[in-house]
This record gives structure tokens, C-alpha cells and sequence, in this order.
């Protein structure tokens, strides 16, 4: 099994997107629609539990506390090496500075990090 990622998109914070594939240009990986992706899949979910024989962390919320309707894009990353996500931001104006923010949070438990 592969590590597993947690990375927060600013477009899955509503139920309106969730459950639902990534645009395609966004991903190679397949969407799984389960809570537990297999290896190079990934889910859009707002919380975790039990994956793989309890072998993954609980994580109970995105990354907003308190944020019931938040969701997140929960990858478990593929064996051979890429990218996992990929996009393009449009529309930004010159002489000004933006500042991008992303989390991620390895969830396999550190007994089978060795």
C-alpha cells in the first residue's frame, strides 16, 4: 500500500461539488467514489474512518474546524512517481502579489511508515 495524501481544494468546500470527480485536466488519477481510494485513485470526502484495516489515521473534518459541509480530496498516491494534482490559475493581475496555500497531511499510521 501507498502513502496517502490529504489536499484541501478551494472548490470542495460545499456539498454542492460533493462526491464528485475532479475536472479531468485536474488529475490523472482514477476517482473513486468509496472512502478508502486505492493505490493512484482518490476520493472527494469530509471525513475518514477505518481505512484499510484502521491502517490510515481518522480524520473527522477538512481542514476548516467545525466545518461540517467541508470536503476534501483524499489521494492514495500511485507507486510510480507524478503528479497528483495540477491547475492553472486564470485572471490574475499584474503588479500584484498573491500568496498560494495548500495542506497536506500524510494519514498512513507510522507503524507502516517504516
Amino acid at each position: 500500500m501507498s502513502s496517502a495524501t490529504q489536499l484541501m481544494l478551494p472548490d470542495q468546500g460545499t456539498t454542492m461539488r460533493a462526491r464528485l470527480p475532479l475536472p479531468g485536466a485536474a488529475t490523472t488519477y482514477t476517482f473513486f467514489l468509496n472512502d478508502c481510494p486505492s493505490d493512484g485513485s482518490y476520493t472527494v470526502i469530509n471525513s475518514t474512518s477505518g481505512c484499510f484495516g484502521s491502517s490510515w489515521h481518522v480524520i473527522t473534518e477538512d481542514h476548516t474546524p467545525g466545518d461540517v459541509n467541508g470536503y476534501m480530496m483524499l489521494v492514495n498516491a500511485s507507486f510510480n512517481p507524478g503528479d497528483f494534482y495540477v491547475d492553472t490559475v486564470r485572471g490574475l493581475c499584474a503588479s500584484t502579489t498573491y500568496d498560494q496555500c495548500m495542506g497536506g497531511q500524510c494519514i498512513v499510521t507510522p507503524f507502516l511508515q517504516r
